[in-house]
């Protein structure tokens, strides 16, 4: 009787084993693909958010050398607005 326990036991435990290993193998190939896809996903995101960085940095880049050519333009007009306004000085000063 002890036997045939021990050999009923065996058996189901060399079930429940392979039961385990198979629903193991399952789980390990469902979560393999779910990181596949995870870092499909991950890769995809960070590439269009390179993309849009990368728009916009060059738009900033845009914007900066507009308002750089635009400051330029104001910084030559007040110096010669200055210029004139120290020749008109001088012309003053020397004329009396």
């Amino acid at each position: 009787k002890i036997a045939e326990s021990h050999a009923e036991l065996s058996q189901k435990i060399a079930e429940s084993h392979t039961e385990l290993s198979q629903r193991i193998a399952e789980s390990h190939a469902e979560l393999s693909q779910r990181i596949v896809e995870s870092e499909a996903k991950l890769s995809q995101k960070i590439a269009d958010s390179d993309a849009r960085l990368s728009q916009k940095i060059s738009d900033s880049d845009v914007k900066i050398n507009s308002i750089k050519t635009e400051l330029i333009k104001w910084m030559f007009i007040f110096w010669v607005g200055q210029i004139g306004v120290i020749l008109g000085f001088l012309f003053a000063f020397f004329k009396n």
